[in-house]
Order: C-alpha cells, then sequence, then structure tokens
C-alpha cells in the first residue's frame, strides 16, 4: 500500500509539474505551427529566446507582447525611430530597406558551430520583394534552424490574426489576446462615432522628393485601409501600385476635401 501510496504521489507530481511549464511557457506546448501572412506553415520546436525584427512595424509588436528583452538585431528603420525604440538603440543593425546581412545574423546566433532553434526573424510578406519572408528564408536557409516568420502588422484588417499568431510563436497568448479585445473595442467606437458621417475625399502624402515628387498610398496599403475606417474617401485608390507617386498638380486637378 505503500508503495502505490509512493507512485501515487510521485505521478501526481509529474502531472502538476507539466502542468506548470505549460502555464510558465515550458516546452509542452510545443510544437507550433501557425500559416504567416505569405501562406506558409511555419513550426517552432522550442522556446523562443532570439528575435529579430527587421522592420519597424515588427519591432513594435514584439515590444507590444512583452518580449522586447529577446530582440537581439534590429532594422535600419528601428535604428531611425530612436524615440520609440530607445532601449534597443544599442543593438547591431542586420537589415535595411533592401537588404537582408544573413551572415551577420547567423554569427550572432552561432554557438559552438550549431545552431538551437529557439531564433525567430520577423519580416513582412511581401512575395515577390527581397525583404519578404520568401526571400530572407531563402537566403538564410544555408544556416539550419533559423525561423522566417512573413507577418506584416501594417494592414488594419489582418492586425488581430497576425498578432495572434505571434502571440503562438512567442508564447505569449494572453496578452495578444488582451490587445486583441482592446483593439476590437476601440474599432467598435471608431464606427458608432462615424455612423452618419459624410464621406469627405483625401489626399494623404507620404515622404516625398520635393514638390515635384509626392508619395501617397493607394490600393493595398495600411494607409488606405486606414483611410477606409476613418470613412474617408482615398484619391489615389485607383492610381496603379501600391505606393504611387503624384504632383501637386494632379492633387490640385482632383481637388480633395482634405488633405493629410
Amino acid at each position: 500500500m505503500n508503495k502505490l501510496l509512493l507512485c501515487a504521489i510521485i505521478v501526481s507530481m509529474t502531472l502538476l509539474q507539466t502542468a506548470l511549464a505549460g502555464l510558465d511557457g515550458g516546452t509542452s506546448g510545443y510544437p507550433r505551427t501557425i500559416i504567416d501572412s505569405a501562406g506558409r506553415s511555419i513550426t517552432i520546436s522550442q522556446p523562443i529566446e532570439r528575435i529579430f525584427p527587421l522592420n519597424a512595424d515588427a519591432a513594435e509588436a514584439v515590444l507590444m507582447l512583452g518580449r522586447e528583452d529577446k530582440i537581439i538585431g534590429i532594422s535600419e528603420s528601428v535604428k531611425k525611430k530612436n524615440e520609440y525604440f530607445k532601449n534597443l538603440q544599442d543593438l547591431p543593425i542586420v537589415a535595411n530597406q533592401n537588404e537582408v546581412n544573413f551572415e551577420k545574423i547567423s554569427e550572432m546566433v552561432l554557438e559552438d558551430n550549431t545552431i538551437r532553434p529557439n531564433v525567430l526573424v520577423v519580416c513582412y510578406s511581401y512575395p515577390d520583394k527581397p525583404s519578404g519572408a520568401i526571400s530572407i528564408d531563402k537566403g538564410l536557409s544555408q544556416f539550419k534552424n533559423i525561423t522566417v516568420a512573413g507577418l506584416d502588422f501594417y494592414k488594419p484588417e489582418n492586425m488581430t490574426d497576425e498578432i495572434e499568431k505571434l502571440g503562438v510563436l512567442l508564447d505569449c497568448e494572453g496578452k495578444a489576446q488582451d490587445f486583441i479585445s482592446w483593439h476590437e473595442q476601440r474599432l467598435a467606437g471608431v464606427e458608432n462615432a462615424l455612423g452618419n458621417v459624410s464621406i469627405p475625399r483625401v489626399y494623404y502624402e507620404g515622404a516625398t522628393d520635393g514638390l515635384g515628387s509626392l508619395n501617397t498610398y493607394g490600393e493595398g496599403s495600411g494607409i488606405n485601409s486606414l483611410q477606409i475606417m476613418a470613412k474617408g474617401e482615398n484619391i489615389a485608390r485607383t492610381l496603379e501600385g501600391t505606393y504611387p507617386k503624384v504632383d501637386w498638380e494632379w492633387v490640385i486637378s482632383e481637388n480633395p476635401d482634405v488633405i493629410i
């Protein structure tokens, strides 16, 4: 009887430890799999300990979920936003808008000639660009155990889904759900406030190269989606390209009600 009782206690303690490990982010919940915004199946086999956000949107999402301490390398765009990313300014730069330093990333995570599978690179999904997940994954394929996730975080229509997926990868689903609840409440508030508002025609100016070359936001951009949500009609929505260039003569001819 004493032996049976002892065995029962050991089994109970083992089950309790397993349950607690799951609550504390232990390895009992692995492997974990998501489908990223590039349509790729992403699987991680152990908790993520090292993160490379390759753009400011990705860095903001990682910070929001409380995993800032896991970031070990940043992009040039994160470096430029020193007011927002104050605690990341001393980290090495591993990417800019058009190029990723694959060798530098691999060197930073190499341990005894191997790379543990606890490294996550977060980048835009962009299917046909060098800064997209497919291209970056291909560039890092020669180095084993570096996971690349294409998550955008700039399109309002995909925001909650992408935050939820990042929460799965970083083992912080609770914080992800907190943000999603807050986000949905604020969206509902905006929709209620704008229910009967007339729709103005809007020109939204981006970064410019002088008055002769104005950048704006077309169909498929995050700004276009935000204008729709805010009950505005984007005058650039029918132009070719996601980020078309225009001039002031065109803006004047369109005669928008609002210029941002």
